[in-house]
């Protein structure tokens, strides 16, 4: 090709000739190889000037169906350094860190979060917590030792519970530092922080005590318990919840025999 050929736009009529002579034609196996490999491969760079009129030629431009579910299965169980490489991924990162950065969010968003965490997500996201304090992570593995049915981080209401035995109804829970030290700059924050604790802990317990469970707590202050003391321990809070079930059965049946006694036969 001349150079005076570069830069000139070819007329409609040129264009449709040579698309006419290329109908039907197989390309060679060195052009088929040669498709095969990408531009990046090939050593070709995009001008500024192709890669403007490209972003304009595909604002506003709506893909298929097909394609998009093409392009979700590719990206499936995926993450941003496989797909991209790791120059890119970390310009992704830093782009959608400056775009969320003093974002505002509407009202209706905030509610919609607030109920979503009341409604089980607190919970949920607390089940996922894998640095549990060294005490607490302890007291897990001894429980587990004795009891293999134990579940961590049991849900009940909206309040994740360390540790359970779900068939015997008992709370198992390691109380730290954050129990017993208010958050805050102030003293006054400090113990208006603590207050607040305090009430939910104890509200907390409340709600779940109702429901039959027995909590056994260890604290930061007490001298942490040996395997053959929690064993010892939970077997008087079992022994403690099944006397508690029997009194209740028994007060179940008084009323209701003497609902059945105060029958007025007129």
């Amino acid at each position: 090709m001349k150079k005076s050929h570069f830069g000139r736009k070819r007329p409609m009529e040129e264009k449709e000739k040579i698309r006419n002579t290329m109908i039907g034609r197989k390309p060679s196996l060195k052009s088929i190889e040669k498709m095969k490999k990408t531009k990046k491969e090939r050593g070709i760079k995009m001008s500024e000037r192709c890669r403007e009129a490209s972003i304009i030629s595909n604002t506003g431009r709506k893909h298929t169906p097909e394609f998009c579910e093409h392009m979700r299965n590719l990206r499936k169980g995926k993450t941003f350094l496989e797909l991209y490489g790791e120059e890119k991924t970390l310009k992704i990162k830093e782009k959608l860190r400056i775009s969320q950065t003093g974002k505002l969010v509407s009202k209706e968003t905030r509610e919609k979060n607030r109920l979503r965490m009341l409604n089980g997500g607190a919970a949920k996201i607390h089940r996922f917590r894998k640095n549990p304090s060294e005490p607490e992570r302890k007291l897990r593995e001894i429980v587990k030792e004795l009891y293999q049915s134990c579940i961590y981080q049991y849900v009940i209401f909206n309040y994740a519970i360390d540790v359970v035995i779900p068939e015997y109804k008992i709370a198992i829970e390691y109380d730290g530092y954050y129990h017993f030290y208010g958050i805050g700059k102030s003293k006054e924050e400090k113990e208006e922080s603590l207050k607040k604790r305090k009430e939910f802990d104890h509200n907390r317990q409340r709600k779940i005590e109702e429901l039959g469970w027995i909590f056994y707590r260890v604290t930061m202050f007490d001298k942490f318990p040996t395997k053959e003391e929690v064993k010892e321990k939970i077997k008087k809070y079992i022994e403690l919840n099944k006397i508690n079930h029997i009194k209740e059965d028994n007060y179940d049946t008084a009323e209701i025999s003497s609902e059945n006694t105060n029958v007025n036969f007129g």
